[in-house]
């Protein structure tokens, strides 16, 4: 199986910690991918690169972007990974899916702030 630069995969370190993460870099010749760890075992590295040999990965399926909450935490993932391009992206995305969203009640709608009689704010 060939493996390309972003694809998700799972795949176990050479201390046996769990991993998901995407494929920044391959190297074929010597058959080691370089992933960027989004979930693991091991808290300590997540958010880190790490080397893992090639015959160990496994692809993980792709998402659809069907659902808005899928969207929406793909999004957060896009923050926390401080990926701009991808971010963009989902927004857009997002963006015809996000009115269907509203009328759905999925996404909270804005509230506006008024004063009542006492001076205290209600939200309506």
């Amino acid at each position: 199986m060939t493996f390309e630069i972003s694809d998700w995969v799972q795949a176990n370190t050479s201390n046996g910690e769990l991993i998901h993460g995407y494929i920044e870099s391959m190297d074929g010749e010597q058959g080691i991918a370089k992933l960027m760890v989004i979930k693991s075992d091991n808290e300590e590295i997540v958010g880190k690169m790490i080397t893992v040999r090639e015959h160990g990965l496994k692809r993980l399926p792709a998402a659809s972007f069907d659902d808005v909450g899928h969207i929406l935490n793909l999004i957060d993932l896009a923050l926390s990974t401080h990926d701009e391009a991808w971010f963009m992206e989902l927004t857009e995305k997002l963006k015809p899916a996000g009115l269907a969203a509203r009328e759905n009640h999925l996404i909270p709608r804005i509230h506006q702030s008024f004063t009542n009689r006492l001076g205290l704010y209600d939200l309506k």
